[in-house]
């Protein structure tokens, strides 16, 4: 005969999914709980939920079919029993006796938070940090993400594979584009991420596993133009003091200088310019850049240290009056606009068909230096958002002289 240290779990310690009706709430449901009973004494953890008596299989511990949601609800119980379970069979199985208070520990040590709580802690940090670009992209995600649940509240447990393609349709549905989706879906999965690192998530709960976004992310169009349009843009007379000549001149500064993100052009300082070269730090990645400036580069310089003398600022888009992070990011917002607006004109003006936008003179600068020769361990086609980490890597590991012979290429 076995001993009782070799009865069956079974008969050791049972969990099951209950409606705890000796409690009622105030709007007449009860409790849904997880009972755990070990020698005849019994331990419960809510799970969040409640329904009333006729919405509730006692038998199989589920919601019954007419209760909201019954059927993504009842997977998220089954998930989480499945989860008890395996942290009943690592105390069985460890072969020590344990108590209810030591399952409890192992059990609940991290609670699945609620995401919309934790989207404002995040984009709160982020602010705090001035890094108001982050703070943005985590609150149109979290905005998204409530149009989408049409609740006040959502735990990180409720967010499964299933939910994702719903959310993912949705966006279909109103016509948004799949690469805009992705980087939604990118900015969650960053907070889910950063969500079990600080223990505010179970990775139990992780659904990215499951879900993949790189379904989503479509080929960029082809943005480049080649040095013939280039010389269009550059012999086009634009009126003097109108805005389209700065808006000229910023394209063709991002062009000659490696496609000089819009943004660092802007927070561009005359003490950040010596000796000929161009020495900054990226906003987006935090990287060094030392650039050497060409002749075109120069000239365009020279024109706004005649007409911009007194600001710290070589381009008029930032003034040292401006200096809060969130005044910062939105004047350069409006300043892009502007400028994007009048690039198009320009464009119409000289006959180039594409659109032009300051993007295109960064993808451009990255094109024609691979047409002329110059090796993709320098530069990548992929330049931009597809493949801008993997340009940086190959960027950092080569002297500032052999990125100044191939930026050369472009004259």
């Amino acid at each position: 005969m076995c001993k009782p240290a070799c009865k069956p779990k079974s008969l050791m310690a049972q969990l099951k999914i209950i409606l705890f009706t000796s409690k009622e709430l105030k709007d007449g449901s009860s409790p849904v709980m997880l009972r755990l009973t070990k020698n005849r004494k019994r331990k419960y953890f809510a799970l969040g939920y409640s329904c009333e008596k006729d919405q509730w299989d006692e038998e199989n511990g589920l919601f019954l079919k007419d209760f909201p949601n019954s059927k993504r609800r009842n997977r998220i119980l089954v998930k989480e029993l499945f989860r008890a379970e395996n942290v009943l069979d690592r105390l069985v199985d460890s072969g020590k006796e344990f108590t209810l208070d030591d399952f409890r520990n192992e059990y609940i040590g991290v609670k699945s938070k609620d995401i919309f709580l934790y989207f404002d802690k995040v984009i709160d940090e982020l602010k705090k940090n001035g890094k108001i670009g982050n703070a943005n992209a985590y609150q149109d995600s979290k905005r998204a993400l409530s149009n989408f649940h049409k609740s006040k509240s959502l735990n990180f447990n409720e967010v499964d594979f299933p939910f994702l393609k719903k959310f993912e349709n949705d966006f279909l549905q109103r016509g948004v584009k799949p690469n805009s989706i992705s980087v939604y879906m990118r900015t969650l999965r960053a907070l889910f991420n950063k969500a079990i690192k600080e223990k505010q998530c179970r990775e139990s709960d992780y659904p990215f596993k499951e879900y993949t976004i790189t379904h989503l992310k479509n080929e960029t169009a082809k943005r480049a133009i080649s040095k013939d349009e280039m010389q269009l843009i550059k012999n086009y007379e634009t009126p003097t003091g109108n805005q389209q000549e700065d808006s000229k001149n910023y394209f063709l500064f991002s062009y000659y200088t490696m496609g000089m993100n819009f943004t660092d052009m802007a927070k561009l300082k005359w003490s950040d310019i010596s000796d000929g070269r161009i020495n900054y730090i990226r906003s987006k990645t935090g990287k060094a850049y030392s650039i050497k400036i060409l002749p075109p580069a120069q000239e365009i310089i020279r024109f706004y240290k005649k007409i911009n003398p007194n600001n710290s600022y070589v381009f008029p888009i930032l003034n040292d009056s401006i200096t809060s992070p969130e005044r910062i990011k939105h004047t350069i917002t409006i300043a892009l606009r502007l400028t994007n607006k009048h690039l198009k004109l320009i464009g119409k003006a000289v006959g180039i068909e594409k659109t032009l936008t300051t993007y295109v003179a960064r993808h451009s600068w990255a094109t024609v230096m691979k047409r002329s020769g110059v090796s993709t361990t320098i530069i990548s086609e992929g330049m931009g958002h597809k493949s801008e980490s993997i340009t940086q890597v190959y960027l950092d590991s080569f002297e500032n002289a052999t990125l100044d012979a191939a930026n050369e290429n472009i004259l």
